[in-house]
């Protein structure tokens, strides 16, 4: 996979299923759309959200998967989460998602001829959307962030301890 021509389809992707978010879902305040380079810059997107509503993470996810053939898999997080660090939304993944709820299946979609995993006769294939969004209208684990300060604080325990940092 080269980057060179790669990143070009991903710029336009992004771009592309951003002003479908923009038309369809209006309400939500902030939208942002990564299409990871290692996903063949195409079969893959994260929308980071603002969520106002249940049920937003699911129009975009479908929104998104029905403006560009290539993309078939949608994972929506909330806007904390850092769509450019794929351990960041794997986290929200782990951490955000029950399978049985916020996992959907949509098969029988036309796929792209170019992906091998495309049914090989007539190139439909099951597309997905996983909203790894916090619910809204109940109490959910906050995140918890470390301060620097309070990093320092560590740090200097710890050289105090004897303990070399890398």
């Amino acid at each position: 996979m080269s980057k060179d021509h790669i990143l070009i389809s991903c710029i336009t992707r992004e771009g592309e299923i951003l002003n479908a978010l923009k038309r369809n879902i209006p309400n939500v305040q902030a939208v942002h759309v990564h299409v990871p380079h290692s996903t063949c810059g195409a079969f893959m997107a994260v929308i980071s959200l603002k969520k106002i509503a249940e049920g937003e993470p699911q129009m975009a996810a479908m929104a998104a998967l029905s403006t560009e053939l290539y993309t078939k898999y949608v994972i929506v997080v909330d806007d904390d989460v850092d769509i450019f660090d794929m351990n960041d939304v794997f986290w929200a993944i782990a951490t955000r998602v029950r399978a049985e709820k916020d996992i959907f299946f949509v098969p029988g979609c036309k796929g792209a001829i170019l992906d091998p995993s495309s049914d090989p006769e007539n190139f439909t294939l099951t597309k997905m959307g996983i909203d790894a969004t916090r619910p809204t209208g109940r109490d959910f684990a906050e995140r918890l962030v470390i301060s620097e300060e309070e990093r320092a604080k560590a740090r200097a325990i710890l050289e105090r301890a004897g303990v070399k940092i890398g």
